[in-house]
């Protein structure tokens, strides 16, 4: 009896396509666009003519800086991955454990501060969507054969 492994074409598998593009579309478009958004509404009260505590005006800061820090490095990642950078898989990894370290330490001290915060609902779908494309980039035959090209290595069949 003959066991036939089936065979995989790896060139279809090779290239943005399927959940890849799905990923750098929202890195690239989707979540920048999010994040900015935060950032301008924060970015706007600050301007307002109401009058803001110190300690106000340093939280709003603070989260104009984090959100318009975490919308460039989101569009940064989805670039990199879309034109096939050797090193977007790393980059777009570390800006996933980057920014749900960020936005959970940034409103974890506005909870110490004393703020109403509901902090898991904040930080359940960053997590999630952190562990499931931080699982993705690790798991995926078509991120390993796209962006392994670069190093010489092409991976071996699983």
């Amino acid at each position: 009896m003959d066991s036939q492994t089936p065979s995989v074409d790896y060139e279809k598998l090779t290239g943005v396509g399927g959940w890849l593009i799905i990923l750098i579309l929202g890195l690239t478009f989707v979540l920048p666009f999010w994040q900015a958004r935060i950032a301008v509404h924060a970015f706007g009260t600050l301007l307002s003519p109401k009058p803001l505590t110190q300690a106000g005006i340093l939280r709003l800061s603070v989260m104009v800086a984090i959100y318009t820090g975490l919308a460039m490095f989101s569009f940064i990642s989805g670039i990199m991955l879309w034109i096939s950078h050797r090193r977007a898989p790393t980059v777009t990894k570390v800006y996933l454990i980057v920014s749900v370290l960020a936005v959970g330490i940034l409103y974890s001290s506005y909870r110490l501060a004393g703020f109403n915060l509901d902090l898991l609902r904040i930080l359940f779908y960053r997590i999630g969507y952190a562990c499931f494309w931080y699982t993705y980039l690790v798991r995926s035959k078509r991120v390993r054969l796209t962006y392994a090209s670069d190093y010489g290595v092409t991976p071996a069949p699983s």
